[in-house]
């Protein structure tokens, strides 16, 4: 497995660096064959052209197939999206943190159509102002036809809407 390790400024600089980095990652990641062909099975009891179906088939798919796993704390990681569908393919669920998750996520609906953006958010933290809360979380939204469809994973469905401080889009 390949991981692009990044060195990134810290702060929202840093935030913003690791995103488009992503935004590459999964617009690549979505002409992959593999990428591609796995989108394409998962969508498949979907009508082509609805996209709020497509959302639900890839949410339901990421939610068995992704554990998540911490990066190290020295690096920031991002597996390329191709090489997680070789391992779920291969091994079972794919492990990554919450921007391999979203950067897959991202590649599986941009394979089958659909537009995606990514969701940068910090929590509130005591004594710190919103506007400078570091962006800790990230995950994707795909449009389906009636809005944005929250594709995170790493939180159940159906869980309390989490509480933001702040919240940067980073568009697809």
């Amino acid at each position: 497995m390949t991981d692009r390790v990044m060195l990134v400024a810290p702060g929202i600089v840093g935030s913003k660096q690791t995103a488009q980095q992503m935004r590459a990652l999964a617009r690549t990641g979505c002409l992959h064959p593999a990428v591609r062909q796995l989108a394409v099975a998962i969508t498949e009891p979907a009508d082509a052209r609805d996209y709020d179906d497509h959302a639900l088939l890839l949410r339901r798919w990421l939610a068995t197939h992704v554990k998540f796993t911490r990066d190290p704390p020295v690096a920031e990681m991002v597996q390329y999206p191709w090489d997680l569908v070789a391992q779920a393919n291969t091994e079972g669920p794919v492990t990554g943190d919450c921007d391999c998750i979203a950067t897959l996520a991202a590649s599986l609906g941009c394979a089958v159509g659909m537009r995606f953006r990514f969701v940068l958010v910090g929590f509130p933290t005591a004594g710190v102002v919103d506007s400078q809360v570091p962006l800790t979380h990230v995950y994707t939204e795909l449009l389906g036809r009636s809005g944005w469809k929250d594709m995170d994973v790493t939180r159940p469905a159906a869980a309390e809407p989490i509480t933001v401080a702040r919240r940067v889009i980073v568009s697809g």
